[in-house]
C-alpha cells in the first residue's frame, strides 16, 4: 500500500442491544433431545427477563451480557422480517434471536420487536449455529450443534418476533433435535447450512459430513404416550447422512473408522487432525464445496464425484512437510474463504474465490475457478507473485493488528467490486472497504483503500472541577455518565457493584428495600466517599472536597469505560448482498457502516488527502457526491475546518469554559448592538487578549498558510461549510416507517451529526471573533472577509444547533402504551402485562421528530448511503420540517413537553423560546403549570394584543400538539373578548378563581356586537362564580345584575344568597342594593323564604330565617318578619325526629330532664325565649288591629295522617296568643328550675305551647 494517509468515506454509527421496551425479551426453554412431549410440556415456562441487573465483577459481566460469537442473516425472502441478529451468550447456553431490520411497510401490521432467548440444556459449539431461508417459503431455519453432539432445527416463523402469543405454542412443534450416527465416531467443529433441507459439519477427523432431508421434512413420526392412547408425535428430526473423505466416500461403517494420528492440535476439549476444516464456502454453482483446513491447505469438493478435485497451500507456495507446523491455523478462526460472481469479468472463469491466510502479517488471493481438461475443477491464481497485505490502520505504533473477518461483493462485469476487512487489536477494531475492478485488483490495492471513522459521538473529556464553574459537579458527571445510549444500565450496575466492593461500601437494609433509581444509588454510592474536612482557621475546605469528589466520581467513570469496552470487541463482520450495507457485530453491540456525508468527510481528512484522491471520492461514493462550491474547493474548506479545530484546541479548560458560557449568554441575547460591538464584547468576556499567546497565534498562522493564508480566508470558504450542514429538508418520501431498530440508528446518527455540526460552527466563531480583533491589529489583510455576516451567520445556526443538542441529550421516561394485540396475545396477558410504574425512556428527539420522515428504500441506493440521507433528512426535519419557521418549530416542542407534562425539561428548554407573541402564550401555559399565577398572567396579557388579531396559524391543534383544542383555537384571532375568555377558563381549571374574575372583567367591555350573544353571558356567569369563589360578592352581584336570562339571574341569586349566608356574611347581602331591581329584591325574599322552609337544623345549620327577618325587616314588611320568626319558633319546639314512624319503642323513651341545648335553664341565653321576645317585639311594632299572623302547623315526624292534616291547617296567630305561649314556657322553665317534672312517654301535644314531652307536677 501507498504510505499516504486512507480516505475516511465510511462512518459506522453504533448501538445497544438493550431491549427496546420492556417485556419484549422472551426466554425459552428448549427441549433436551429424547425428551417426552409430556414431560417438557409440564417443565414448559416462558420467562421475561429484565436487563437492568447488575453483575458482581468484570468476569460474572463477560459472561452474562458479552457474546461469545455472533453474527447476521438476511433472508433471500424479501418479506419482513428479513435481517435477523444472532448471538450466543451466558456459558454459550442461550441463543438469542432478534430482527435488526431498519424499515417496514406501511402494509406490515405487526413490527418485530420480539427478542428470542433460546436456552438450551448442554452448550452450543463455536461456530455450531447457522441459519437458512427459502426465497418461496416466508420461514426462518436454525440450526444449532451442541457440546453434546446434539442438532437442533428450529423452524421460526416471522410472527415469533412480533406477538407473544405465537410464541406460547408447544415448543416441540417447531423445535426439533437429532443426534447423527456419524457424531458417535467422529466428532464435529464447524457447521455450514446451504438451505434449509442441506447442511454441512466439518468432522474433527478431516472428513465432512453431509446431512440432507427432504423438502418440507421437519421430523420422524414416532409413537409416544399421550394420554389413554398412543398417538404418533413428531419429536425429531430425521436427516441422511453422507461422509466425505479425503479418497473414496461412502456412508459405510468402515469408511467411518479412521486412524488418529499424533499431529493433532487440542481445541475446546477435543484432538483436531491437521486436515481439520476450519472454514467452509458453497461454489455458486452449487457443485463444490471449498474448504480451508488447519494446515494451511485449500481444498474443492467435487460433490458430484465426491473426490477432491485440488489442494493447494492458501498461498500457493511448495512447502515441506516439516514446515507445516509452521503456518498452521489457528482453530479459533471462523472465516477464511468466500466465494462470489463475475460472469463477464474474463473469458473461461466459472466463479472466483477469495482466501486469506493469517500466516505471518496476512495475504489475501484471489482465485479463479476454471474447468479442467478431465473435468475436475482447476483453479487459478489471478495474481501470482503479488502480495496482496491487509492495510494497517497505525504503522507507526507498531501494533499488531489481525483480520477478524472479512466479506466480497461481487459483479457480473467485474467493475466496482467491494472487499470489506475487519481486523482487530485487542477491543479495538477498523473496518476498511476496496472498491476495484477485478482485472486491476494490483493497483487498486495500492491506492483505493478507504476506512471508515470509529464513532466519535462518546470521545469527550470527562467534567473538570472548576472554581469557574459555578454549577454542581454532581449535575455535571450524571449528564455525561447518563448521555442517552452511552452506558447500558447493566453497565452501569456493574460498575456500581464493583465501586462498591473495593472501598467496602455497605449497602444498608433501608437502601436494599427503597426502591431508589440508579442515579440516586450511584450519588449516594460516590457521595459516602467524601467528607468536608475543615481548614486551620475554620470553615469548611470547599477546593479539596470538590477536588475529591471529582476524582471519585471519575474514578467511577473509569470503570463503567473499561466495562463498556469490552462491549465493542468486534466478533464478526457482515454484508447484505440486498440492501448494500456492512454491519459489525460486537459483544454486545451492533454497528452498521453508512457513507460520510458532506461535512463528516471534511471534518474527517486532512486538506492534502482529499486534493490527492478526490476521483476515489468520486468513484466510491457515487450515491452522494459533494456539493458543487464544496466540491471545488474540498481541500481548502477541510483546511480552514482543521484550522479552526487545532487552534480551538490550543484553549486552556479556564478559556474554553470561559468561552462556551459566554457563547450561551450571546445566543440568547437581545441582538440590539451593532455585530462588530458584539464582536469585541465576545473577545473581550472571553479574554482572549490575555489568553492567546505567541505560540498558539504562530500555530494558527501556519495551519491558515496551508490553504492560502490569511488573504485566502473569504466569506464564501465559510458559506461553503455551512453548505455542507443538512440546512434543507427533502422533498422525498417513501411508504415505509421507521421501525424501534430503526429509530435507534437515526437517532444515534443524527446525535452524532448534531454535535459535529455544533463543534465545528463552535470552532468557526471562535476563529472569527479572534481573527476579527487580532489580525487587524496585527495588520493582516483580509479583503474578502466578511467578519459581520459570518459572525451573524454563525450565531444563528448555533442557536439551533444547541437547540438540537438539547433534544439529543435530554431523555424523558414516558408510560408504555396499552399493549395492542399485535405484540401480546390474549392467553399472556397475566405474564406480560407492564406495571404502571414501568416506563420506557427515550430521548425528547426521538419521541418528537425521528419517527415523522419516511425513510427511503435502499432499492436504488445502497442502504449505506440511504441512512446518511435518512439520518440528515431527520436534522433537517427538527427546523425545517414542512416549511415550518423555526420560531413555530421551538414552540411545538415546548407544547409536547407542556402536553405530556415534562414542565421540569419544559422549564430547562423555555431558554430556547423566541419572543414572538405565541411564543410568549405558551410560556404563560408553562408558569400556569408551575403555579406561578402572577407570571403567567402577564405573559397572557403580553401576547394579547396579537394573538386576538386575524393570525396566520391555520392548525392551532397541530401546532401545539394538542395543547389547544378546535375549541380552544376558535377563541384565538376573533378579539380580545374571546381571547380573555380562553385565558380565563384556564385559570378557572387551576382553581385559580382571582384570575378568572380579572381576566373576565377584562374580556367584558371588550365584547363586540359581532360577538355571539353567548359569550356576554359566559363572561358574566364567570364573573359570577370566581367571584363567589373569592368572596367578591359586590362584583358578583353587579354581574347578575347584568344578566339578561330569567333564570339564569334567579340561579345566580339562590347562589349568591346560599354562599353568603354560608359565610356569615348575611349583613353585606342586605347592603347589596337589590332594591334598585325590583325582579331581584322579588327573587331575593323567595329564594330566602324557600331556603329558610327547607331548612331543618335550625339551630346549628344555615341562619337563614334570620337573614329573612333582617330582610323584611329592613324593608319594613313587620308582618312578614314576624311570619319567619314564628316559622322559625315552631321548628326550635318540633322534637327531634324518631326512626320509627308509628309507635315509640321503650328504648326511645327519654328519661333524662328535658335539657337540650334549645332549653337551657334560663332566659338570658334561651333560643327559645329569645325567639318568643322578638317575635313579640315585631308583632308589637304593628297596629293592634294588624298584629296577628296566618301561621302553619309546625309538622312533626311521628305524626299520623290525620294529625299531619289537622297540623298543616293554617290558622291565625295573634300577639295575645304569642304571649300566653311566651308565659306558659316562662312557667315550665321555672318548674324545670324547681324540679317538679316527672318521667312519661314522649307525646305528640296539640298547638303551640304544647310540648307533650313532659308532664310538670
Amino acid at each position: 500500500m501507498a504510505s499516504k494517509s486512507t480516505l475516511a468515506l465510511f462512518k459506522e454509527t453504533r448501538v445497544n442491544l438493550d431491549p427496546t421496551s420492556p417485556g419484549t425479551a422472551i426466554q425459552i426453554l428448549v427441549p433436551a433431545h429424547g425428551q417426552s412431549q409430556r414431560s417438557f410440556r409440564f417443565a414448559q415456562q416462558r420467562h421475561f427477563p429484565g436487563n437492568g441487573d447488575a453483575a458482581e465483577d468484570e468476569d460474572a459481566f463477560s459472561k452474562r451480557f458479552l457474546a461469545s460469537s455472533g453474527s447476521l442473516y438476511f433472508r433471500k425472502n424479501k418479506s419482513y422480517p428479513r435481517s435477523f441478529l444472532w448471538r450466543v451468550l451466558e456459558d454459550r447456553n442461550i441463543l438469542e434471536l432478534r430482527s435488526i431490520d431498519l424499515t417496514k411497510s406501511e402494509h406490515d401490521r405487526h413490527e418485530a420487536t420480539l427478542i428470542l432467548r433460546l436456552v438450551f440444556p448442554n452448550a452450543i459449539r463455536t461456530g455450531g449455529v447457522a441459519l437458512s431461508d427459502r426465497e418461496d417459503h416466508d420461514l426462518l431455519s436454525v440450526f444449532v450443534l451442541t457440546n453434546r453432539n446434539e442438532l437442533y432445527t428450529l423452524t421460526l416463523r416471522p410472527d415469533v418476533f412480533c406477538r407473544v402469543a405465537a410464541t406460547e405454542g408447544n415448543v416441540q412443534e417447531w423445535c426439533k433435535s437429532f443426534v447423527p450416527a456419524t457424531f458417535s465416531i467422529s466428532k464435529p467443529h464447524r457447521l455450514l447450512t446451504i438451505g434449509p433441507d442441506e447442511l454441512w459439519v466439518s468432522l474433527h477427523d478431516g472428513r465432512l459430513l453431509r446431512l440432507t432431508r427432504s423438502v418440507g421434512s421437519d421430523g420422524d413420526s414416532r409413537i409416544q404416550p399421550a394420554g389413554r392412547k398412543l398417538t404418533p408425535v413428531v419429536v425429531g428430526s430425521v436427516w441422511r447422512e453422507t461422509t466425505y473423505t479425503d479418497g473414496a466416500w461412502g456412508s459405510s461403517l468402515r469408511g467411518l473408522i479412521r486412524w488418529q494420528g499424533n499431529n493433532t492440535i487440542r481445541y475446546e476439549g477435543q484432538s483436531l487432525e491437521q486436515s481439520t476444516a476450519l472454514s467452509m464456502a458453497y461454489s455458486p454453482d452449487t457443485l463444490h464445496l471449498f474448504t480451508v483446513c488447519l494446515n494451511h491447505t485449500f481444498k474443492a469438493w467435487n460433490l458430484q464425484t465426491g473426490v477432491i478435485d485440488f489442494t493447494k497451500d492458501l498461498l500457493d507456495k511448495e512447502r515441506q512437510p516439516q514446515e507445516l507446523s509452521q503456518v498452521l491455523i489457528s482453530p479459533s478462526g471462523l472465516q477464511l474463504i468466500r466465494t462470489f460472481n463475475a460472469e463477464r469479468a474474463r473469458g473461461g472463469d466459472r466463479y472466483y474465490v477469495v482466501t486469506f491466510s493469517p500466516h505471518d502479517a496476512g495475504e489475501f488471493k484471489f482465485w479463479a475457478a476454471r474447468d479442467a481438461e478431465d473435468s475436475r475443477l482447476a483453479i487459478q491464481d489471478l495474481f501470482p507473485g503479488l502480495h496482496l497485505s491487509p492495510p494497517d490502520p497505525d504503522p507507526s505504533s507498531g501494533a499488531i493488528w489481525t483480520v477478524a473477518d472479512f466479506e466480497v461483493k461481487g459483479s457480473d462485469e467485474g467493475f466496482g467490486m467491494e472487499l470489506w476487512v475487519l481486523l482487530k487489536q485487542n477491543h479495538a477494531y477498523r473496518v476498511y472497504t476496496l472498491t476495484f475492478d477485478l482485472l486491476d485488483l494490483r493497483s487498486a490495492w495500492e491506492s483505493r483503500w478507504v476506512t471508515t471513522t470509529i464513532e466519535t459521538l462518546h470521545d469527550v473529556p470527562e467534567p473538570r472541577a472548576s472554581n469557574l464553574d459555578p454549577s454542581d459537579a454532581i449535575d455535571a458527571w450524571l449528564g455525561f455518565i447518563f448521555y442517552p445510549g452511552k452506558y447500558t444500565v447493566p453497565v452501569l450496575e456493574t460498575s456500581l457493584s464493583i465501586y462498591k466492593q473495593a472501598l467496602r461500601i455497605k449497602t444498608t437494609d433501608s437502601e436494599s428495600r427503597s426502591k431508589k433509581s440508579l442515579r440516586e444509588r450511584i450519588c449516594t454510592a460516590i457521595g459516602s466517599t467524601v467528607r468536608l474536612e475543615r481548614l486551620p482557621e475554620g470553615g469548611g475546605d470547599y477546593e479539596r472536597f470538590r477536588r475529591d469528589t471529582n476524582a471519585q466520581w471519575s474514578r467511577f467513570w473509569m470503570l463503567a469505560r473499561d466495562i463498556d469496552k469490552q462491549r465493542w470487541e468486534a466478533v464478526s463482520l457482515s454484508y447484505d448482498l440486498f440492501g448494500g450495507s456492512s454491519w459489525v457485530v460486537t459483544t454486545d453491540g451492533c454497528a452498521v457502516i453508512r457513507e460520510c456525508s458532506d461535512t463528516e468527510i471534511l471534518a474527517h481528512n486532512e486538506r492534502p488527502d482529499l486534493y490527492a484522491q478526490m476521483d476515489l471520492i468520486e468513484a466510491g461514493l457515487q450515491d452522494r457526491m459533494l456539493g458543487q462550491q464544496c466540491d471545488k474547493h474540498a481541500g481548502d474548506v477541510a483546511g480552514l475546518i482543521h484550522a479552526a479545530t487545532s487552534f480551538r484546541k490550543q484553549f486552556s479548560q479556564p478559556l474554553l469554559h470561559t468561552c462556551r458560557v459566554t457563547l450561551s449568554t450571546e445566543l440568547w441575547r437581545d441582538p440590539s448592538y451593532s455585530v462588530p460591538v458584539r464582536i469585541q464584547s465576545f473577545y473581550d468576556r472571553c479574554g482572549f487578549a490575555g489568553q492567546i499567546g505567541d505560540d498558539e497565534y504562530n500555530n494558527l498562522v501556519t495551519s491558515l498558510e496551508r490553504i492560502g493564508g490569511f488573504q485566502a480566508l473569504d466569506r464564501y470558504l465559510f458559506e461553503a461549510v455551512i453548505e455542507t450542514l443538512p440546512l434543507v429538508f427533502p422533498k422525498d418520501q417513501s411508504d415505509l416507517f421507521s421501525t424501534q431498530f430503526g429509530l435507534k440508528i437515526l437517532v444515534k446518527g443524527a446525535q452524532e451529526t448534531i454535535e459535529l455540526g455544533a463543534q465545528i460552527l463552535f470552532d468557526l466563531l471562535m476563529l472569527v471573533v479572534f481573527l476579527e480583533i487580532e489580525a487587524y491589529r496585527e495588520g493582516e489583510l483580509m479583503e474578502d472577509f466578511d467578519a459581520a455576516k459570518t459572525y451573524s451567520d454563525l450565531i444563528d445556526l448555533l442557536q439551533e444547533y444547541e437547540m438540537m443538542r438539547w433534544l439529543s441529550r435530554t431523555s424523558r421516561p414516558k408510560p408504555n402504551k396499552k399493549r395492542e394485540e399485535a405484540v401480546v396475545g390474549p392467553t399472556s396477558r397475566s405474564a406480560t402485562s407492564v406495571s404502571p410504574g414501568e416506563r420506557r425512556v427515550s430521548t425528547v428527539l426521538e419521541d418528537l421528530f425521528a419517527g415523522d420522515p419516511r425513510p427511503l428504500p435502499a432499492s436504488i441506493h445502497p442502504q449505506s448511503a440511504v441512512i446518511t440521507y435518512n439520518i440528515r433528512q431527520v436534522v433537517s426535519w427538527i427546523t425545517r420540517a414542512r416549511g415550518v419557521p423555526l420560531d413555530n418549530a421551538l414552540v411545538y416542542i415546548q407544547c409536547n413537553l407542556l402536553v405530556t407534562e415534562n414542565i421540569g425539561l419544559a422549564w430547562g428548554f423555555l431558554c430556547y423560546q423566541p419572543t414572538t407573541a405565541w411564543s410568549t402564550y405558551v410560556k404563560g401555559r408553562l408558569y400556569l403549570s408551575r403555579a406561578e399565577y402572577s407570571v403567567a398572567a402577564l405573559h397572557f396579557k403580553k401576547a394579547a394584543f396579537v394573538l386576538a388579531q386575524d393570525m396566520a396559524f391555520d392548525d392551532l391543534p397541530g401546532m401545539s400538539d394538542g395543547l389547544l383544542s378546535a375549541i380552544d383555537a376558535a377563541h384565538f384571532g376573533n378579539g380580545l373578548s374571546n381571547y380573555y375568555f380562553h385565558i380565563a377558563g384556564l385559570f378557572e381549571k387551576r382553581k385559580v378563581f382571582s384570575y378568572v374574575a380579572d381576566f373576565s372583567r377584562l374580556a367584558l367591555p371588550l365584547v363586540r356586537p359581532s360577538d355571539p350573544p353567548t359569550l356576554r353571558t359566559d363572561l358574566l356567569s364567570r364573573l359570577f362564580y370566581a367571584s363567589i369563589q373569592t368572596s367578591r360578592y359586590d362584583e358578583a352581584y353587579t354581574a347578575l345584575s347584568r344578566y339578561t336570562d330569567p333564570a339564569l339571574q334567579h340561579s345566580a341569586v339562590t347562589t349568591l344568597i346560599t354562599s353568603m349566608i354560608t359565610a356569615n356574611q348575611a349583613a353585606h347581602l342586605l347592603r347589596l342594593p337589590f332594591a334598585n331591581n325590583p325582579s331581584l329584591h322579588h327573587d331575593v325574599d323567595n329564594t330566602l323564604s324557600s331556603l329558610a322552609h327547607k331548612t331543618i337544623d335550625v339551630a346549628n345549620g344555615p341562619q337563614y330565617h334570620k337573614a329573612l327577618y333582617a330582610w323584611r325587616l329592613a324593608r319594613n314588611d313587620f308582618r312578614g318578619a314576624a311570619v319567619v320568626l314564628h316559622e322559625r319558633l315552631q321548628r326550635l319546639q318540633a322534637p327531634p325526629a324518631t326512626p320509627s314512624s308509628g309507635t315509640v319503642s321503650t328504648s326511645t323513651v327519654n328519661h333524662s330532664p328535658p335539657t337540650t341545648p334549645l332549653t337551657t335553664p334560663g332566659t338570658n341565653n334561651n333560643p327559645l325565649i329569645n325567639q318568643y321576645l322578638a317575635l313579640i317585639n315585631v308583632l308589637a311594632c304593628v297596629e293592634k288591629g294588624q298584629a296577628w299572623i296566618l301561621a302553619e302547623g309546625p309538622g312533626t315526624g311521628t305524626a299520623t295522617a290525620k294529625e299531619k292534616e289537622k297540623e298543616e291547617r293554617r290558622r291565625v296567630v295573634t300577639l295575645d296568643d304569642v304571649r300566653a305561649q311566651y308565659q306558659a314556657e316562662l312557667d315550665r322553665m321555672a318548674a324545670i328550675e324547681s324540679g317538679r317534672f316527672a318521667f312519661v312517654d314522649v307525646g305528640a301535644g296539640d298547638g303551640v305551647g304544647e310540648r307533650g314531652d313532659m308532664d310538670v307536677l
